[in-house]
Parts: C-alpha cells; sequence; structure tokens
C-alpha cells in the first residue's frame, strides 16, 4: 500500500511524489557524476549510488581538511548585518561568496556589493567578491530583432542536435504544447538544448545596463572582472557541439542536471589606489 503522507494521486489517477520534484535527494548534484557511482549490482538505483556518491564526496572532504589549518564560524543573521559584525572584528576575505542574493527580487547588486565589498582584503590584490544571476537574463524584455535573430540561431543550432525533425513546424512557443501530446517530452528537451548553447551576453549586457553596475562601480570602489579567474561566466552552457565526440551526452546530463541555463556569474574585486 502507497503510504498517503508521501505520495498522492494526481488526475490521472497515478502516484505522485508530494514534493516538487526541486526537493528529490538527488537535486542540486550532479546527476552524471551520481550515475557514474559503482552501486554495485543495483546498476539503475539512483539513490543507491547518490549515497555512495556523497559518502565518497564528505569522506574526501574530511581526509582534505585534515591536512588543513581551517575555521569554521556560523553565524545566523541577515545578510546585510553580516558587515557591519564582521567588521567590528576586523575580518577581512579573500574571496567572499554570495550565491544568488544579488538576484533583483531579494538583495539586488547595489545592496550586496555595496555591504559586502568592505569585507575584501585590501592587502590582496586578487580578493574577489562573486555574484551569480538566475533571473537577469529571464527578467529583461527582449528586443524584436534580437527574438527573431535568436529563433534563426536557435534552429540552426537544434537541427545539428535533432536534424530528423520537421522544425517548419515548431516556433519558439512549441514548449506550450499540451503534455498529453506524444512528443512533449522531446519538444521540451529540444527547447533546453536550443538555449544551453548560450548565446546571451549581449542580453545580460542589457541587465547590467539596466541595473546600472557602472555605477556600482563607482560608488563602491569596485571593479568588475573583463575575465572572471575564479568561475567562469556561464557555467553551465553546452562546451561541445556536433560533431564532436560526447556531445549529445553532455546534452543530456545538462538537461537531466536540472541546472539552470541563464546562470551567469560577475567577479568584483578592489580597484586599485
Amino acid at each position: 500500500m502507497r503510504q498517503s503522507t508521501m505520495f498522492q494521486i494526481n488526475r490521472k489517477g497515478h502516484y505522485t511524489w508530494l514534493l516538487d520534484e526541486h526537493m528529490l535527494p538527488a537535486e542540486g548534484w550532479r546527476r552524471s557524476d551520481v550515475r557514474k557511482t559503482n552501486s554495485g549490482h543495483a546498476t539503475k538505483d539512483i539513490l543507491g549510488k547518490l549515497f555512495f556518491y556523497l559518502e565518497d564526496v564528505i569522506m574526501t572532504f574530511h581526509r582534505r581538511i585534515r591536512t588543513l589549518k581551517v575555521h569554521f564560524h556560523l553565524m545566523q543573521y541577515e545578510a546585510t548585518q553580516l558587515p557591519g559584525l564582521l567588521s567590528k572584528e576586523g575580518w577581512r576575505f579573500d574571496r567572499i561568496e554570495t550565491s544568488n542574493i544579488a538576484d533583483t527580487p531579494y538583495l539586488g547588486t547595489r545592496t550586496t556589493v555595496g555591504s559586502m565589498s568592505p569585507l575584501l582584503n585590501p592587502t590582496n590584490g586578487y580578493s574577489t567578491l562573486l555574484t551569480y544571476y538566475m533571473r537577469g537574463i529571464p527578467k529583461q524584455p527582449l528586443p524584436q530583432e534580437f527574438l527573431h535573430q535568436r529563433t534563426e540561431v536557435m534552429r540552426r543550432q537544434a537541427k545539428l542536435y535533432f536534424p530528423n525533425i520537421d522544425w517548419d513546424m515548431y516556433t519558439s512557443q512549441s514548449p506550450q504544447l499540451e503534455n498529453t501530446d506524444p512528443f512533449w517530452r522531446r519538444n521540451f528537451n529540444v527547447y533546453t538544448a536550443q538555449f544551453l548553447g548560450g548565446g546571451y551576453e549581449s542580453v545580460f549586457e542589457m541587465y547590467m545596463a539596466q541595473e546600472n553596475f557602472s555605477d556600482i562601480e563607482s560608488t563602491t570602489m569596485t571593479i568588475i572582472k573583463a575575465d572572471n579567474t575564479i568561475v567562469e561566466k556561464w557555467p553551465t552552457v553546452l562546451k561541445k557541439g556536433y560533431p564532436e565526440d560526447g556531445y549529445l551526452e553532455e546534452l543530456a546530463n545538462h538537461i537531466s542536471d536540472g541546472r539552470s541555463v541563464w546562470l551567469r556569474y560577475v567577479e568584483w574585486t578592489l580597484k586599485k589606489s
């Protein structure tokens, strides 16, 4: 008997997981690495593989920190309160990672950089504040000429990955097909593949102009690195293309990982005096 506190019946009479799919245990871990993990005879047991994968990750981390002089200081405050508290203690950092609190719905870039940049170590010319954005691209209303040009680029790219699909019958709205359509999933994957190819730097520049990044640089005495040195600017776009070896495997891994295709990192450093 199904456990009613864990599953519910949907409109089609199928049992479904009560929680959102992003709350599954494997979410947030690179699926391709998990799948490669040896789980004995249970070769299709993804949660079993996850157990052994995490065991190895945790043990590797534990062995590593035993060889280092490491201090963990855990604090539970609002992010905007931390700089004042840490400054009083004289703390400075060579690297600060802020997750995506700089996204517009949260603190925003101005507040994040303005409050965190004073904590960068001024004696280290390479000290860096990292912000990343998951909503910068979707937030932008795209010009019609850009949409038309991008649609043509996406079609050409998708044809390389899926040459047997008649692209004349699809538009940029194809993901809106009802999920009762027998090849809805394929349409979704094709649509995802188009965007995994990237090419959105010019759109993110529109977002930077809208949020006035240049003014933030001048008022916070920081500067955006022209070339990232810690994390690549677009870490989730496809690295391989047709006909490189493994290009379809890379595509499948990206889709199954469920990572945002819009993820954009920005690295800030202190201006040289």
